[in-house]
């Protein structure tokens, strides 16, 4: 599992570098392409969906739930609306947000550039598949998105019309992957927590940014507070002591 994260990850940090010299109006051409796209794979999309929904209902899951988890021709549009407005916002890269100069006649500009890779993990709503593909996608971010588990068949098929936009365009390389990580730490529908080692989690947050090791242990304990909070509230669990580290996290995971 950690070497196909390693491959993933790699491939994305190589294509960030190639997504970081497209302008502006590229970029938005291809916006508009993969808006165009949703509403002309419609019917793919939504028998996807169906899938999912009916295996929703089979769970019976909350009707809130299956309301964020169903599409219809109208989200659909939605989307495809969404994804427009995206292309027409101002270009966030390269813009100057704060300039001076010094004493000495040095001038310094504090200009905005992508970040590079971008992980995002989110609940079983397919609209924020498209939602962040594009909006990292015009902030020249490659998205690793992985939607909640019950959304699966939904992500993967807007993600297969959107690199249909993307080929059409003529890129050489991928700008987002969708459900292609699975997770082995995440929280299953019902019943208890799967007792799985979060180790896959960690890798992917050091490889995202290699030389910024406290951002990434902070995003993970971040999550490990997420977790336990979940454990706590969702499920009745009580926990005694808040885990300090990580072989503390893999004991606690190991109760339940």
């Amino acid at each position: 599992m950690q070497k196909y994260i390693k491959n993933l990850v790699k491939k994305a940090r190589e294509a960030s570098y190639k997504l970081a010299k497209l302008d502006s109006e590229k970029k938005n051409a291809i916006l508009f392409k993969m808006a165009d796209c949703l509403l002309e794979n419609k019917d793919f999309i939504l028998a996807e969906n169906a899938k999912d929904v009916k295996k929703a209902l089979k769970n019976k899951l909350q009707k809130s739930f299956i309301d964020r988890l169903t599409l219809s021709e109208k989200r659909l549009a939605e989307m495809s609306e969404s994804l427009k407005e995206i292309a027409k916002l101002p270009d966030p890269v390269g813009k100057i947000i704060e300039q001076y100069q010094r004493p000495n006649g040095l001038k310094l500009k504090k200009v905005r550039a992508p970040i590079g890779v971008i992980f995002v993990i989110f609940e079983a709503r397919p609209n924020v598949t498209s939602d962040c593909a594009g909006l990292l996608f015009k902030s020249s971010n490659i998205a690793i998105l992985r939607g909640g588990a019950d959304s699966v068949n939904s992500n993967k098929a807007i993600a297969k019309v959107l690199r249909k936009a993307i080929e059409a365009s003529g890129l050489d390389f991928e700008p987002f992957y969708v459900d292609q990580l699975r997770p082995k730490y995440l929280l299953p529908v019902t019943g208890t927590p799967m007792r799985r080692n979060p180790s896959d989690l960690f890798t992917v947050l050091h490889l995202l940014d290699r030389n910024n090791r406290t951002d990434c242990l902070h995003s993970f304990w971040s999550f490990v507070d997420k977790w336990c909070i979940a454990i706590k509230d969702v499920f009745g669990y009580t926990i005694e002591k808040m885990p300090k580290n990580t072989e503390e996290f893999k004991e606690l995971l190991s109760r339940y």
